[in-house]
């Protein structure tokens, strides 16, 4: 008998956990949203984004130079010394 009440009572304690946990994703997610917390943390990646794109375009389009300084399509697997 006693364990058929544990056993209920820690499923109830779980599943009231589960909902307490879902409450407040939903709450946290609407106060953050209302606050406009989301929408700067959103430009900010969006910057980070941007810069790095830029900088990798930026890396890729300097492309590797010879010893005549024209371009080639890859770097050289061992460096002259």
């Amino acid at each position: 008998m006693v364990d058929a009440l544990t056993a209920v009572a820690a499923v109830l304690g779980a599943l009231g956990s589960l909902v307490a946990g879902v409450g407040v994703l939903i709450l946290n997610g609407k106060i953050d949203r209302l606050s406009g917390r989301v929408d700067r943390l959103a430009g900010r990646v969006d910057a980070i984004e941007a810069t790095l794109q830029t900088l990798m375009s930026a890396l890729i389009g300097r492309g590797w130079r010879d010893d005549f300084g024209g371009r080639t399509a890859a770097a050289p697997l061992d460096p002259p010394k």
